[in-house]
């Protein structure tokens, strides 16, 4: 199991060890894996699927390059199934990352959720009467969209006319909006969508962007499943149009989300500052000569 961790200053700290599950599950090409922190310990674990499995391994990380790995067996067997969708989320807002499952004909929502021991999972398994969650041609986004710490759903198809969100109860059960648009953008199947809270309110807004425009739209959450949506024309907003890929994180260290492009076209790497409401300021670097892997 080896792993890079980073020193900060660009370089990393290998490790290279044994798997403790003792075989080798997490070199198994079967199964999927799900990025989370299920123990609330503020460092990233891994727990894993697989079709016919009957339980759920996590690989806890132990901040060293070691993990402390469990695997006691699941009664409720939500989530071993390749034919499942898998999203990682906080849905009871206890600090802890849980596992929602979704699947084409369902007409409910399983949410695992981990329990305060590490290693072990308690499901839920409440019916919708609405199925956009369950439709395997729409697309899930996760986000705290009202700013309660826990994690919702919002929703999006190619054709819709509307942004369904399922927000999170904290019990495995969901309140469910539909909020009307009457812009393409959100639900345009080529354009991309970057989940981060833009305005500092302490709710998910989502960003969407559309090859060939320079415009940037912000849908602002209101925080009852609807959305506020602002454009903003972005005079070097090609950036953003021509990109292979839009990263997003905190850059400057200031407390807002930015972006930063990749593109195959490109040798400059692009950093969109966010200016905590609906607008970017963008800047061009130039990469030093032969140091162009980013936009590889």
């Amino acid at each position: 199991m080896p792993l890079y961790a980073s020193n900060g200053d660009g370089s990393f700290a290998v490790t290279n060890n044994a798997d403790p599950s003792g075989g080798n599950i997490w070199n198994d090409a079967r199964a999927g894996k799900l990025v989370g922190d299920f123990d609330g310990d503020g460092r990233k674990d891994v727990a894993m699927w697989r079709d016919g499995w009957n339980s759920i391994p996590v690989y806890f990380s132990q901040g060293n390059g070691t993990f402390d790995w469990h695997n006691p067996y699941q009664a409720e067997n939500f989530t071993n199934g390749s034919w499942m969708r898998h999203l990682v989320g906080d849905f009871d807002g206890d600090g802890r990352s849980d596992i929602l499952t979704t699947a084409n004909g369902w007409n409910s929502t399983p949410v695992c959720f981990t329990w305060p021991a590490r290693g072990g999972f308690h499901c839920t398994n409440f019916v919708t009467t609405t199925y956009w969650i369950n439709d395997s041609t729409a697309n899930l986004v996760v986000g705290d969209f009202n700013g309660d710490h826990r994690s919702d759903i919002a929703v999006w198809k190619q054709g819709w006319n509307s942004t369904p969100v399922y927000l999170s109860n904290g019990d495995g059960s969901f309140r469910i909006s539909n909020y009307l648009t009457s812009a393409a953008e959100v639900n345009n199947p080529l354009a991309t969508r970057i989940v981060a809270d833009f305005n500092g309110d302490g709710r998910s807004d989502i960003v969407v962007v559309t090859p060939g425009t320079i415009d940037v739209a912000f849908y602002l959450s209101n925080g009852n499943g609807s959305f506020n949506r602002v454009v903003e024309s972005q005079g070097a907003g090609v950036w953003l149009s021509v990109a292979s890929d839009i990263l997003t994180g905190d850059f400057d260290g200031d407390g807002r989300p930015d972006l930063v492009t990749r593109s195959t076209q490109a040798t400059s790497l692009v950093h969109f500052d966010g200016t905590g409401g609906a607008s970017f300021t963008p800047a061009a670097a130039s990469l030093p000569s032969g140091t162009n892997w980013i936009n590889q």
